[in-house]
């Protein structure tokens, strides 16, 4: 048995979960009757708490809520443009290939094969790079506002 007061998370513990309880709390609980009294005031308490009616909203928070939540579009106008605007600049490169097909052969005739695809694929990461970057800051911006 303890020889001082038990403090008011054990006396908690001893109400809501007796199985879970020391047998030290418990015998102390029921030798003490000054702990024996604050099980008593706490379980007033609790079921006074358990009495008390559940909180309702006097106005339609569903209906608030819904009102800030934007529908999401059937359309998407960036879809659209992103396709046009790769379409176009498909168009024009196709364009200027063959308006300088004559000069293609001797472009790169003074540059070796490695020096070309390490240019190639450092230009290919870094275009990939800023494209996770711009859709990363968009989709943030996007939840933000």
């Amino acid at each position: 048995m303890k020889n001082e007061h038990i403090n008011e998370k054990e006396i908690q513990q001893y109400i809501l979960a007796k199985d879970d309880c020391d047998i030290n709390i418990i015998e102390h609980i029921n030798h003490c009757q000054k702990c024996k009294a604050e099980v008593e005031l706490y379980k007033l308490l609790f079921a006074a708490i358990k009495k008390e009616p559940n909180p309702v909203f006097e106005f339609d928070l569903v209906n608030l809520v819904m009102q800030q939540v934007s529908e999401k579009q059937n359309f998407s106008f960036d879809k659209y443009l992103i396709a046009i605007l790769s379409g176009v600049s498909i168009a024009v490169i196709s364009i200027l290939i063959y308006l300088t097909n004559k000069y293609f052969p001797t472009l790169f005739n003074g540059i070796s094969f490695i020096q070309f695809s390490l240019i190639a694929v450092t230009i290919l990461l870094i275009s990939i790079f800023i494209y996770i970057d711009m859709n990363k800051n968009y989709k943030d911006q996007m939840n933000f506002s």
